[in-house]
């Protein structure tokens, strides 16, 4: 991580109260898929780990320590990642705040690093 001192002149805008995202996610075991292979034989299923999710958007939240401290409540020993929504051009968009989404294969270890029920790495 790298510090640099800013102009605080340079933003034309804040947003008080911006929506935020909540999404937690939990394993719920073992699907199987087959690989596509030539032939009649598809070979072996491939086993990988299943999971389903549960998505939530806040509004009129104080801060984001209320966020979070609502998503900590909320786990119940599920994983979650926390966003801040922001617009583009029009386009919605997420900025991540917390945690990391199990599924990004660029996040190395992703599966480890999510926010868990105690707001701690796994």
């Amino acid at each position: 991580m790298r510090s640099e001192g800013v102009d605080p002149r340079d933003v034309s805008s804040e947003v008080e109260q911006p929506a935020y995202r909540v999404h937690f996610r939990e394993r719920t075991g073992t699907a199987h898929d087959f690989p596509q292979r030539r032939g009649p034989d598809l070979g072996p299923p491939r086993a990988y780990p299943s999971s389903s999710s549960d998505e939530h958007r806040l509004l009129q939240a104080r801060d984001v320590q209320e966020v979070l401290q609502w998503a900590q409540q909320q786990a119940d020993g599920r994983l979650f990642v926390v966003h801040v929504e922001t617009t583009d051009g029009g386009q919605r968009g997420l900025l991540r705040l917390q945690g990391r989404d199990p599924d990004d294969a660029t996040s190395g270890a992703a599966h480890g690093r999510a926010a868990t029920a105690r707001g701690s790495r796994a």
